[in-house]
């Protein structure tokens, strides 16, 4: 159904940084190649339109891509999960009441919610728009009533900053509607400022560069001579402890590398152990059908490469240091579950650690959960277990990959 494609011309209908379970540290040469299904098969359709990709991950290191398609007559919500190579496992169409025949579900935002998620998408039914939030679990199985967001949006996008998780509405101004969560809901108004009024939508990420700095960036869908491109802007900020006091930089980022000739559409950015770009465009990928929105991975520079962004990091050149104290090399271990606990330091006045990631028997990496230190479970099995670990600091320094092999008994 082409004529859908219009209403997100004019509401304003997509970019995604991910790391897709490995590790990126370049910009692998900027190429641009569609979404793909394991196995070789483009994860858009062939003539319908895929649009507003949000890829959220959850605490046991699985990802899920969430994006919107009008290939049943409508847009709907649809998922899919990611696989360890980066591509993606067969999408699948949400069940009632996240999706309706009668109206387009949009712009999903999606958070881990216990075991399951959160999902808030835009529906737009006739000319009325309305937000709405429901609870799934990993089935996509509705498990609490919706929340109703008694508000009008254009579009939704995210932020997480250091004291909360922020859902924001661009709407082509300058100050940008946004609502955080206090009591488990979107529940409290407020607003973001940003510096260019074309925005139709955004996403951002918050980096800490020190216990009271920050920079919020901002990846971007503008309107340019009647054209969406990709854009971004970032804003350093300056918090004084225990005053709410916040002194606003704001900042420009090169971004004509990542423009094109086509229409590019509803920028997202996943924060990860490294950046890809996902989003959606116009641009044709060799399919039947031309002019139609298909969902792309974009390889571009690491934030702490971009001009604007890399003199802020110049101070930390140190990489984290990181010591598996559970663990010796080439010692024997019970099978089963074993507790692995990391010791992890960064550089006296360095920018902090921002992850640390463990892959056993050449698994994908997945991210340790700080609680009092960095500690999780892993089965040793009979043999030799090969357990590899690195650090990752806010300035981008990794660590070097401590591996060792431990013999299961």
């Amino acid at each position: 159904m082409k004529g859908m494609k219009n209403i997100f011309l004019v509401l304003g209908a997509g970019l995604l940084f991910t790391s897709c379970g490995l590790l990126f540290t370049t910009n692998e040469s900027g190429a641009v190649t569609p979404l793909a299904l394991t196995g070789g098969a483009q994860l858009s359709t062939d003539d319908h339109n895929e649009i507003c990709p949000f890829l959220v991950r959850m605490m046991d290191g699985s990802a899920y891509l969430f994006y919107s398609s009008d290939q049943n007559g409508s847009y709907d919500i649809w998922a899919a999960k990611m696989n360890p190579d980066g591509n993606f496992g067969t999408p699948v169409r949400l069940a009632s009441p996240v999706n309706s025949d009668s109206s387009n579900e949009t712009f999903p935002v999606v958070q881990q919610y216990g075991q399951g998620f959160r999902v808030t998408l835009l529906r737009i039914l006739n000319t009325f728009t309305n937000v709405y939030s429901y609870y799934l679990d990993t089935n996509f199985i509705s498990t609490a009533p919706a929340d109703d967001i008694l508000t009008s949006a254009k579009s939704l996008g995210l932020i997480k900053r250091p004291d909360n998780e922020y859902l924001l509405m661009a709407n082509g101004n300058l100050s940008v509607p946004s609502w955080y969560d206090m009591n488990g809901r979107w529940d409290t108004p407020g607003t973001k400022n940003i510096s260019n009024n074309n925005v139709i939508t955004l996403n951002g990420i918050c980096i800490t560069v020190s216990n009271s700095d920050y920079m919020e960036l901002y990846i971007e869908e503008t309107l340019i001579n009647g054209k969406h491109s990709l854009s971004a802007e970032g804003i350093f900020m300056h918090s004084i402890t225990n005053f709410p006091y916040v002194t606003n930089l704001p900042f420009n980022i090169s971004t004509p590398d990542y423009q094109s000739k086509y229409n590019d559409i509803t920028p997202f950015i996943d924060y990860a152990g490294g950046f890809k770009v996902y989003f959606a465009s116009d641009r044709y990928n060799g399919d039947s059908h031309k002019g139609d929105y298909d969902l792309y991975r974009y390889n571009i520079y690491t934030y702490n490469k971009l001009p604007e962004v890399q003199q802020v990091f110049a101070y930390d050149t140190v990489p984290p240091s990181l010591t598996n104290t559970s663990f010796i090399d080439g010692q024997m271990f019970s099978i089963g579950p074993n507790s692995m606990m990391l010791s992890v330091t960064d550089n006296i006045g360095g920018s902090g650690v921002f992850g640390v990631y463990y892959s056993l028997n050449s698994s994908a990496f997945i991210e340790i959960p700080y609680s009092n230190g960095y500690s999780t479970f892993i089965n040793i099995v009979i043999g030799n277990n090969v357990i590899k670990t690195y650090a990752v600091d806010n300035a981008w320094n990794f660590s070097k990959t401590n591996s060792m092999t431990v013999i299961g008994n």
